[in-house]
């Protein structure tokens, strides 16, 4: 079913917006009327999961989403001073927002106990998602300007946590997720049900699949360590002898293992 949303912008005379007007050839006191025209998204009484409503800057996005959500759009809640932990709604239960925190791939368990406004970026946006995602009495979540602060990598990976957090995460079971991004490159990463594109106006019921990804594993030395220590939970000390390990992505280091000698068992090793 074809909608229309139509703006209808007054034309505000001024000394500069007619000198404007005379400079370019446009007719003064001729008010701007714009129209946008789209296929309608999927209710949210319909069966879906994730929607997108995706399209460059200008495109009428935001619009769209404002008039079919039938809610407030999710940007970034206020947050305090306070420790993460404790920013989330007082009658959710720990587990909940631990269990969330991790899903959408914030895992960093010292980073729990740190105030929003000293994380990074990245970071911020997975605090941003677990904290929608666990809004109290709200069953559609639509999260305006998704990925736009974080870089590609991080809004990938960000992605498919969120997709697989809210297809497979039984506390989230009754929510809906409706992304509304000017990139493109996510859309794979978030296996959407339905996607409307405002570059043709257009909506598409598909799940798009995720792309295969080669990770490669080589030993290496423990001068390596120092790029994933921060991230470790508990000591970032690494045993004279542990052996080393490191897995890459299109060259990129993306993970680190150690293992050590296991006391007790022949030829056995266990992770350090």
């Amino acid at each position: 079913m074809k909608e229309k949303i139509q703006y209808a912008t007054p034309y505000i005379e001024t000394f500069r917006s007619n000198k404007i007007a005379t400079t370019y050839d446009l007719e003064i006191g001729q008010e701007r009327v714009r129209t946008i025209e789209y296929d309608a998204p999927l209710s949210v009484d319909d069966e879906w999961k994730i929607g997108v409503i995706v399209g460059p800057s200008g495109s009428g996005k935001t619009s769209v989403a404002k008039k079919h959500s039938g809610s407030d759009l999710y940007t970034s809640s206020h947050w305090t001073n306070a420790p993460i932990i404790e920013e989330f709604d007082k009658s959710l239960s720990f587990e909940e927002i631990t269990g969330t925190l991790t899903s959408v791939g914030f895992s960093s368990i010292p980073c729990w106990l740190q105030p929003y406004e000293t994380l990074s970026n990245g970071e911020k946006f997975r605090c941003d998602l677990a904290r929608a995602l666990l809004e109290v009495n709200k069953s559609l979540i639509v999260f305006d300007e998704f990925t736009s602060v974080v870089d590609r990598t991080v809004a990938k990976t960000a992605s498919f946590a969120l997709s697989k957090a809210l297809k497979r995460n039984s506390a989230l079971a009754r929510k809906k997720f409706i992304a509304v991004t000017c990139h493109y490159d996510v859309l794979e990463w978030l296996e959407p049900d339905w996607i409307l594109d405002m570059r043709t106006g257009l909506l598409s019921r598909r799940r798009l699949r995720r792309p295969n990804l080669v990770v490669k594993v080589y030993k290496c030395g423990r001068d390596v360590w120092p790029l994933f220590s921060q991230y470790h939970y508990l000591t970032g000390s690494l045993a004279n002898s542990a052996r080393c390990y490191i897995a890459l992505i299109d060259g990129e280091p993306c993970a680190f293992r150690a293992t050590i000698h296991s006391m007790g068992h022949k030829n056995a090793r266990r992770g350090h």
